[in-house]
């Protein structure tokens, strides 16, 4: 339900979602707490909230997360900190990565978010 949101456009949506998984994360030694938590950091950024939004992102080092997919997460962030130039370089290194992931499907979006973040 996160991805269907976030895909949409749906951010209310994707954060519900989001929420939702969050007791379940919590519960667990889950590989997905830093999964989830660069989430959180990527929504926070898009909702113009850079101190969440870094906060997130310090928190998500727990667990596996593909590469392009941090890189996707540091990009929304740098922007939310006003950081242009930065976030786009970043979301080039992540467009770099994306041909590297495990999941072609999911690849497929990360590479429409990144290349906005790039300005592509």
């Amino acid at each position: 339900a996160y991805f269907h949101n976030l895909d949409r456009g749906n951010h209310p949506g994707a954060t519900h979602a989001l929420a939702a998984a969050r007791p379940a994360v919590d519960d667990s030694a889950s590989l997905l707490h830093g999964a989830v938590a660069l989430e959180e950091a990527y929504l926070a950024a898009l909702r113009a909230d850079p101190a969440r939004a870094r906060d997130r992102l310090t928190a998500g080092t727990r667990g596996y997360t593909e590469r392009h997919t941090r890189a996707r997460v540091e990009s929304a962030v740098l922007k939310a900190e006003g950081k242009a130039d930065a976030a786009a370089q970043r979301a080039r290194v992540g467009l770099s990565l994306v041909h590297q992931s495990l999941d072609r499907g999911g690849a497929k979006a990360e590479r429409v978010w990144l290349e906005a973040l790039a300005g592509d």
